[in-house]
């Protein structure tokens, strides 16, 4: 077969990925176990067959080997309708590829998704038709998170109710009430919502849907009046720190009091999105957050820097719950000059440390075994590599053999496998050395832990969003806690003392007056936002004084005009018919360049944080001028890119919209 193949000038793209079917489409129920995404085409083929490996399978994994695999089973005219069905999806190809990450096949999969087009005069009918579906299948999670624990409530600060006067009563305050004020105005309620199926509700800061996935770990490096050092869950319905277990503030240094780490609780979004392109919302809300947290900061005499998670020791699955997106630690600058022992562990009588699970030591005889739930498959150089970042990031060069063992060790719904050394041997015929290796570079692990980690991996895998999780896992397994440079670079400009009720009051609006905004405002919402970052900025100025109707690029000399000429309807055609999204005085159209973040995998979710970040700068100082905004990140790059005239490719670049003008309530 390899020689027909090679014969033929074909080779296996390098576009695709090869991932467990029940994983990726948990609503399938047939019997092939694999399925083939063609990422640059945004498909998906199951790959089935009459044999245990399907004849796609096999090709793949000989098509750009020098090596012979195993005999594929499938010949003459069979093998040619096979050749030319998958060179015509894309599986295979005649060009030669450079392999890529994980991280690059990922962003292809979200490049130019299709979005619901808001603009057809039913997508009021249609949404509230998925809604209905979406409702009879299960009920939607809690529109806040609650926690299991000691609950130890925080000072009142009236960070919400009363945002300027308890803000200057905290100003000279002790740490622990400077932070509850902190803490309660950027992730606490300020109002509701309303929906049929999905309460939201309203925090300082603007969130996709209302769905704010956004929540707080606080790490305490010292006892602050009765509250003990350690960790603890901020639950922000009731204005308490929770304690938990599992971290520690090792490797903090000796000034810093505090560090927050912001996690997504997924499944508040995931409810209402179900696609691929869902997540990079919840990272830009994560940035809201952080540039919130900033701000406020600034006030408080804090000084924040941003981080990598500290990932910590933690073997257990829990964290898929809620996956860790950025660390943020914090020093006094204010009077309150203390050095804190970093390290210590102050303990209450009732707290009970919950130990990492235990690594099991078992001679291969008592061992069973399960497919890792994060492995997948990619085409290297020369061939195909099975790879996971869980517990660690690992690859193996596999051979179509290995599936037999893969295929036998997913778990089996009737339990009629066996999974021992014994029994896969005795199935398979693959030795217990291939075996063992397969387990030591982690595409197999040991069935008490794989039963848990697929029990975490199923939340996502039900919504669909499975290939997100592995991006996530990846980008995980590189946090190590370091400074991120990108945006700690930008902190250097503190921001003049603002009004904190208008942010409270602040609401996106969706409906703007006619009336024009005046240039100073205009730029100066715009160098609030982007001076410092790497992000570069289009506008199209529809009711700007004394401004042309030409588009023009920010720059920190000023706006450079173009001779780009766009209308407000073009712009909502290229986001999704959002037609809020060209309602304002200006549109701003900020656009990120991953291209070098796409070979790290943590350097992706940074530079998307970067654009959360610059649009909440932005945002805040609009509000300070009385201004509403809409934001969207739904738009189409390649229509994008085309409309501003700018020449990129739409793979390389992530875009984000923002909406400006002047509210027609009166409020924005």
């Amino acid at each position: 077969m390899l020689r027909h193949i090679q014969a033929k000038g074909l080779r296996a793209s390098t576009d695709i990925l090869i991932v467990q079917s029940r994983l990726h489409a948990p609503s399938y129920a047939g019997p092939g176990r694999w399925m083939i995404i063609q990422a640059a085409k945004r498909k998906s083929f199951l790959a089935a067959g009459a044999d245990v490996i399907p004849p796609a399978i096999e090709i793949i994994a000989n098509a750009n080997t020098q090596h012979k695999g195993r005999t594929v089973t499938t010949r003459g005219e069979a093998l040619e309708g096979q050749l030319a069905k998958l060179e015509s999806i894309g599986i295979l190809t005649r060009g030669v590829d450079r392999p890529r990450t994980l991280t690059e096949l990922y962003h292809l999969m979200c490049v130019d998704y299709p979005f619901r087009d808001y603009s057809t005069s039913d997508w009021r009918e249609k949404d509230l038709e998925t809604m209905l579906q979406y409702a009879r299948m299960w009920p939607p999670p809690p529109s806040h998170s609650e926690y299991d624990g000691r609950h130890i409530p925080l000072p009142k600060s009236h960070a919400l109710t009363q945002p300027g006067n308890g803000l200057r009563n905290v100003k000279n305050a002790l740490i622990i009430d400077r932070l509850a004020f902190l803490l309660e105005f950027v992730f606490g309620a300020v109002g509701e919502v309303p929906s049929k199926f999905l309460p939201g509700v309203r925090r300082t800061s603007p969130s996709g849907g209302a769905r704010h996935p956004t929540d707080a770990l606080i790490e305490l490096v010292q006892d602050h009046a009765d509250i003990l050092s350690g960790s603890y869950a901020y639950e922000a319905a009731t204005h308490n720190l929770v304690r938990i277990s599992g971290s520690s503030s090792t490797g903090l240094s000796a000034d810093c009091f505090a560090k927050i780490t912001l996690r997504s609780t997924v499944e508040r979004a995931m409810w209402r999105y179900r696609d691929i392109r869902a997540f990079r919302p919840l990272v830009l809300d994560a940035g809201h957050i952080a540039e919130m947290i900033s701000i406020v900061a600034a006030e408080l005499d804090f000084q924040v820097s941003y981080h990598l998670p500290s990932a910590g020791p933690d073997v257990s699955s829990e964290w898929l719950a809620a996956p860790p997106l950025l660390e943020i630690r914090l020093k006094d600058i204010g009077d309150e000059q203390v050095s804190y022992p970093c390290g210590r562990e102050a303990r209450g009588a009732d707290e009970i440390d919950i130990a990492p699970p235990p690594t099991f030591v078992l001679a291969d005889s008592d061992r069973e075994f399960l497919t890792n739930p994060f492995a997948h498959f990619m085409l290297a150089k020369d061939g195909l590599v099975g790879r996971t970042a869980w517990p660690s990031t690992r690859e193996l060069k596999v051979n179509s053999s290995d599936f037999l063992v893969f295929n036998h060790c997913i778990p089996s719904q009737r339990g009629d496998r066996i999974g021992t050394m014994e029994g896969i041997v005795k199935a398979t015929g693959i030795s217990t050395d291939r075996i063992r290796e397969l387990f030591s570079q982690g595409l197999l692990v040991d069935r008490r832990e794989g039963e848990s980690l697929y029990r975490g991996v199923r939340l996502w895998a039900r919504y669909g969003w499975y290939l997100s999780l592995l991006k996530v896992v990846e980008s995980r397994a590189s946090y190590d806690g370091r400074p991120l440079d990108e945006l700690n670079e930008r902190l250097q400009q503190r921001q003049s003392s603002l009004n904190f009720e208008k942010l409270v009051r602040r609401k996106t609006c969706r409906e703007f007056s006619s009336s024009a905004v005046d240039p100073l405002t205009l730029m100066r919402i715009l160098d609030h936002g982007l001076s410092g970052t790497e992000l570069t900025a289009t506008v199209a100025p529809f009711a700007v004084e004394g401004t042309d109707d030409h588009l023009h690029r920010w720059s920190p000399n000023g706006l450079v005009p173009t001779a780009v000429k766009v209308t407000r309807d073009e712009v909502a055609k290229a986001t999704t018919g959002q037609f809020p999204s060209a309602a304002g005085a200006f549109t701003v159209w900020l656009i990120a360049d991953i291209t070098p973040s796409l070979k790290e995998a943590s350097a992706y979710e940074t530079r998307i944080l970067s654009l959360g970040m610059a649009a909440h700068r932005m945002c805040v100082c609009a509000t300070q001028a009385n201004l509403g905004v809409f934001l969207t990140p739904a738009l189409s790059e390649g229509d994008t890119l085309r409309l501003l005239g700018i020449e990129a490719d739409p793979a390389t670049r992530i875009g984000y919209l923002l909406s400006i003008g002047r509210p027609l309530s009166g409020e924005g």
